[in-house]
């Protein structure tokens, strides 16, 4: 690993090879390693921007659309629209017409 402010920093790390991986460490991985190394997290992002999209009584509704034919966002169209159509059709059933411009 250089030692001056003048040299990069390399990773170090231990090669299949057996010599020493000679790429530049990350500034702010703390173990002073490489993204091949140890640099990065490979845990996914827990704050994805579709995890609050999906209510906890539509989990199902949303594991039960068919994969591979649609995207998540497709789904999540999907489950939008049901919400719309069962505001609309609790608007009609109370009588309050004027709410639909809302929705």
């Amino acid at each position: 690993m250089g030692g001056s402010k003048s040299e990069p920093r390399l990773c170090g790390a231990k090669t299949r090879s057996g010599g020493t991986c000679r790429a530049p460490a990350m500034r702010k991985a703390r173990n002073g390693r490489c993204w091949m190394h140890g640099g990065k997290s490979p845990v996914p992002d827990k704050t994805a921007p579709y995890t609050g999209a999906v209510l906890p009584g539509e989990a199902a509704l949303f594991a039960a659309l068919p994969v591979g034919t649609v995207d998540d966002e497709l789904k999540l169209c999907r489950l939008r629209l049901g919400r719309a159509a069962m505001a609309e059709a609790k608007l009609i059933a109370s009588g309050e017409s004027e709410g639909l411009a809302r929705i």
